[in-house]
């Protein structure tokens, strides 16, 4: 039942997320960057805030609270979407100007493929934390809310990171976002594996938190300002590729953790220095191409 559980959230997450972000790009009146800043805040504070609510119920009620808790606030707001919700018309540049745009921006493409290496790093790294991190934690002899506060930790991280993402990129740019990102995935992941206090565990998903936050943003405005005439396609593409992030990091973490408990991140750490030099290798070429 579980199991059946879990697909039924996850299709009803890969159906939903992608028509939110095309809806919000569509019908954004400012600057998407900042569309999408108000987007995170608002998701990233929901995941911290969330398992205090869920906690508070069981506590309070009994263990189902927090599931009956879910169902009626989904009914809720399901309803208050058909009845509020519009589609706005989408606005379609005209070809020539679409024209003139691609020739402005020669190295587009290499920020896409460092956008989409960067996707899959931080859905894989931050699939390896959420999921293999808090058995590992508890092996090492830390309680259930040390670990609480180690993953607090992380999502406070995040929002904060997110807060000021518009800010980082005018100072830094997309691609700066980008290697900065994966060097932070690079160096939190090797620090974790060689830490066994409460501190450093929780400095680690703070970088962790702030990693994920820069990564994310970025890549999810590079994707979906490059989507204008498909919002949709664009956005389906952004939480595709995510997906098979979450679904790969675990994966082949769970697998390397067989044989040595720290492996899962070691591998992370692995990829994102690989991640990172490759978007180093494809900032060179742009800039020598420009």
């Amino acid at each position: 039942m579980l199991v059946f559980a879990r697909i039924l959230e996850w299709s009803s997450v890969a159906i939903f997320w992608p028509a939110v972000e095309a809806l919000l790009a569509d019908s954004s009146e400012s600057k998407l960057e900042e569309t999408i800043r108000k987007f995170n805040l608002s998701w990233g504070s929901a995941m911290v805030i969330g398992p205090v609510v869920g906690g508070f119920l069981i506590t309070v009620w009994f263990i189902k609270a927090p599931f009956i808790f879910s169902v009626f606030s989904s009914i809720l707001f399901a309803a208050l979407s058909v009845i509020i919700l519009k589609e706005p018309l989408r606005k379609r540049e005209p070809k020539i100007s679409v024209e003139v745009k691609l020739k402005k921006d020669k190295n587009i493409n290499y920020s896409l493929i460092s956008g989409l290496a960067s996707i899959f790093l931080f859905s894989s790294v931050d699939g390896i934390l959420l999921t293999l991190f808090p058995a590992y934690a508890s092996q090492l002899g830390i309680s259930a809310f040390n670990i609480g506060l180690i993953m607090f930790a992380f999502g406070a991280a995040r929002v904060a990171a997110f807060s000021q993402s518009n800010k980082t990129e005018s100072k830094i740019g997309k691609t700066g976002m980008f290697l900065l990102s994966s060097l932070i995935f690079g160096a939190a992941s090797l620090l974790i594996a060689f830490s066994t206090t409460l501190p450093l565990f929780m400095l680690c998903c703070v970088f962790f938190g702030v990693g994920s936050a820069l990564a994310y943003a970025a890549s999810i405005t590079l994707i979906l300002g490059r989507g204008e005439a498909s919002r949709g396609r664009a956005a389906g593409t952004f939480e595709s590729l995510m997906g098979f992030g979450y679904f790969a990091g675990p994966l082949i973490g769970g697998v390397v953790a067989e044989h040595l408990i720290t492996a899962p991140y070691l591998f992370g750490s692995f990829l994102s220095m690989t991640v990172f030099f490759i978007q180093l290798l494809l900032r060179k070429s742009s800039s020598a191409n420009s």
